[in-house]
C-alpha cells in the first residue's frame, strides 16, 4: 500500500470515526460517483469513485468526510479528500424518537476538497441535490442528480461537477 493511500486512509478514519463517536445523531457510509466537465476542470477527465461517511450534527444539518479516487483511465493515480456540511431543505433528515421523517428531501452542501496524491490543490464547492430518497430512519438513503460548482484556488477558476448518485448506508 502506497504512503499516500495510507495517509488518505488514516485521515478518513480520524475525520470520520471521532465525530461519529461524539455525535448524538446517526452516521453512515457513502458510496457514489464524481464527474466533471470533459476538459477536466478541477479534476482530470475520467471516471471517479466517491467513498465517505456522514454524521448528523442537528436534525437538519450533517457533516460529511469523503475521498474521491480516479478510476479511469489510470486507476488510483489521483486521490482527493474533502469535507462538506449539508443542509436538508424540505424536511429534517432525522427526528429524535423513532418517528419516521418525510421520504423525499433536497439538500444543499458547502464543502472543501483537496488533491492528496500529487500536489497541494485546494478548492471549495457548493452542491445542490434535488432528489433525496429515504434517510437514516430507513437505513438507506439515495441521493441523485447532484450538481455543483467548484472553485480551484491554485488555477483561480470555476468548474462544474456532478454526482450521478450517492448511496448512504446507515
Amino acid at each position: 500500500m502506497s504512503g499516500k493511500l495510507k495517509l488518505a486512509l488514516v485521515l478518513f478514519v480520524f475525520l470520520y470515526c471521532i465525530p461519529c463517536i461524539l455525535s448524538a445523531y446517526s452516521h453512515g457510509l457513502t458510496l457514489g460517483t464524481w464527474g466533471g466537465t470533459p476538459d477536466g476542470g478541477y479534476m482530470e477527465p475520467g471516471t471517479h469513485g466517491y467513498f465517505g461517511g456522514t454524521f448528523g450534527l442537528t436534525r437538519r444539518i450533517e457533516a460529511e468526510v469523503f475521498s474521491v479516487v480516479q478510476t479511469t483511465p489510470e486507476p488510483f493515480s489521483r486521490f482527493y479528500g474533502g469535507a462538506a456540511c449539508t443542509f436538508s431543505l424540505v424536511a429534517p433528515r432525522e427526528l429524535p424518537f423513532d418517528e419516521p421523517v418525510f421520504y423525499l428531501n433536497m439538500h444543499i452542501s458547502l464543502g472543501y476538497i483537496q488533491q492528496i496524491s500529487t500536489s497541494f490543490s485546494p478548492a471549495v464547492f457548493a452542491r445542490f441535490t434535488p432528489l433525496v430518497l429515504a434517510g437514516p430512519d430507513y437505513t438507506l438513503r439515495e441521493r441523485g442528480g447532484s450538481f455543483g460548482i467548484i472553485y480551484d484556488f491554485k488555477q483561480e477558476n470555476f468548474s462544474v461537477f456532478w454526482n450521478f448518485f450517492l448511496v448512504d448506508f446507515y
